[in-house]
């Protein structure tokens, strides 16, 4: 028998069962004695890397983040706190990160820096796993941050909360790449582009305002469902040049029958990211018309026939992105995104960037929608407020605001509603990443290169000093006389980043609410629950926003 048939006096303080493995694993089905000791060599090799990992991980790691919390510089002018990431991470997962950082507000300041050690991972491998936090809701530190958003990145890890755009030519820092992807996106927030999109937009309310009447306020309406499928239904229109196509007529015919693909395989694979972005899922299908007296028959009848219309919506997607490919429908906007170049480089767009940029476009109408259901809401909650708009607006012909700077003149008082609408329920929080170290004049300290700077933008929006004693209360009288894009808030972002839809995006809102209110009186549901905000990407009604659609003599 060889020697190492005897156990080492290492092994004999092992338990039975690993000497058992031991020897079941060094002699099994050898006897010669040089395999044995290959055997034993890999063995000992492999119990080495084990204790190496395992020292790595709850020895040596935890010691070299504890270094590196101490050898960061701390500015006497702010205070450090040694974040708890799993706090952090509850409080994400609540849903309410908006709470958690106005706590934090009110206990250490409106500037914080918060040093949050990273558990260990694999990604610790190929970047820095130490996480160092910057959050303000100091309007002076923002101004400066304004003025140097040149060197501010986005944050990659925070447009993964995006799926669709996740990983994309959207989230890139290579400026040169996404400068034609912007400039053609940026063709729709000119004022000739919003003069283009008011028709079609008319058009497709049009609609809407003969669906609702139809209805004849028989039950309540999912107000950001109806929202959400208009404001899709226009960027469906306008990327394919529809012609009158729409998605929430009646008839539940989308489009004309196309030429199907044989493999059922479109290019850009835009299926699946407009699935996405525009949240057509099965678990939303009851949730447009919920009829309030289900013992009806004739009701019943009619929220199936909607169900089966609103499925219509998925099923055309297919049908839909076989006319965005056509080339020769000079309405369309997707072929001229086809045919772009840019003027430099001669570069027409790659196959992701176009799915990017028609995803992108698709998911402003959820940016959009969002909004206009809180403003609906409110409405709905105020009929004195109501009342007033749709004093304002009736006489008003809203096919003559054709761009963004009569909407003020004609349409102000529904403005405000609209502007209070995005403050009130504010996107909660903007992130961006120092590419280099940024001295802050106004507190007299240097926000480190590397750190991901959070702007707490639902504290700003409910700041007593910078928007009086009623920052919690929804009042859209506080803009009157005010210049909207010089108050003390980020609706849209900030930076190169910043929404290249924003004027758009008014122009589009103020006009769906102006037509709604001229045509309907709102009334809130008195069978369902009032919403309460939910907190993901934006502020998002936790359940159905009921509201009842009664059409006006």
């Amino acid at each position: 028998m060889s020697e190492l048939s005897t156990p080492s006096d290492l092994l004999r303080y092992v338990p039975t069962s690993v000497q058992d493995l031991f020897r079941n694993v060094v002699y099994w089905g050898s006897n010669d004695e040089a395999t044995q000791r290959w055997r034993l060599r890999v063995l000992s090799i492999g119990a080495v890397a084990v204790a190496g990992a395992a020292s790595w991980v709850y020895l040596i790691y935890p010691f070299v983040q504890h270094v590196k919390v101490w050898s960061l510089p701390q500015p006497e002018t702010s205070t450090w706190l040694n974040g708890d990431k799993k706090e952090l991470e509850k409080h994400v997962r609540k849903g309410d990160k908006r709470h958690y950082f106005s706590r934090l507000r009110q206990t250490v300041g409106p500037n914080c820096f918060i040093r949050l050690p990273l558990q260990f991972s694999l990604a610790s491998l190929t970047k820095n796993p130490f996480g160092l936090l910057f959050v303000t809701s100091d309007w002076n530190v923002i101004n400066e941050l304004l003025r140097r958003s040149g060197s501010l990145v986005r944050n990659p890890e925070w447009v993964q909360a995006f799926d669709v755009i996740s990983d994309s030519v959207i989230a890139i820092e290579d400026e040169q790449r996404a400068r034609l992807h912007r400039r053609i996106l940026s063709t729709f927030t000119t004022h000739q582009a919003t003069n283009g999109t008011m028709k079609p937009l008319m058009d497709l309310l049009e609609v809407l305002r003969k669906e609702l009447v139809v209805l004849n306020d028989v039950r309540a309406v999912d107000a950001l469902q109806l929202t959400r499928l208009t404001m899709v239904d226009l960027w469906l229109d306008l990327l394919t040049g529809r012609q009158g196509l729409h998605a929430v007529a009646s008839s539940g015919h989308l489009a004309l029958t196309p030429k199907r693909d044989e493999t059922g395989v479109l290019p850009y694979s835009t299926v699946d990211a407009m699935m996405t972005t525009s949240r057509f899922h099965k678990e939303n299908y009851e949730l447009l018309f919920l009829p309030t007296d289900s013992s009806g028959a004739a009701c019943t009848a009619s929220h199936r026939a909607l169900v089966r219309q609103y499925k219509s919506v998925v099923n055309a997607t297919p049908v839909i992105l076989t006319q965005m490919l056509d080339e020769t429908n000079q309405y369309a906007l997707l072929p001229r995104i086809l045919a772009a170049e840019d003027s430099v480089t001669r570069r027409g767009l790659m196959a992701d960037e176009i799915r990017d940029t028609a995803s992108l476009l698709l998911l402003a109408a959820e940016n959009t929608a969002l909004p206009i259901v809180w403003a609906l809401y409110e409405l709905a909650k105020d009929p004195l407020l109501q009342e007033r708009i749709y004093t304002a607006t009736r006489m008003e012909d809203l096919t003559l605001v054709d761009s963004t700077d009569h909407l003020v003149s004609h349409l102000g008082e529904v403005v405000n509603v609209f502007l209070e609408s995005l403050r009130f329920y504010a996107l909660p929080i903007l992130s961006r990443s120092a590419s280099k170290a940024i001295h802050l004049k106004s507190v007299d300290f240097s926000i480190p290169a590397g750190t991901v700077i959070l702007v707490d933008n639902y504290s700003l929006t409910r700041d007593e000093v910078l928007w009086g004693q009623d920052a919690n209360v929804f009042n859209p009288d506080r803009f009157v006389g005010r210049i909207w894009q010089q108050a003390p808030w980020l609706p849209f972002g900030f930076g190169t980043r910043k929404c290249l839809g924003e004027r758009l995006a008014v122009a589009h809102a103020v006009i769906f609410l102006a037509f709604i209110v001229r045509h309907f009186a709102l009334d809130l549901d008195v069978n369902s629950m009032p919403p309460e905000p939910m907190e993901r990407q934006f502020l998002t009604p936790d359940k159905p926003v009921m509201l009842r659609f009664k059409p006006r003599a």
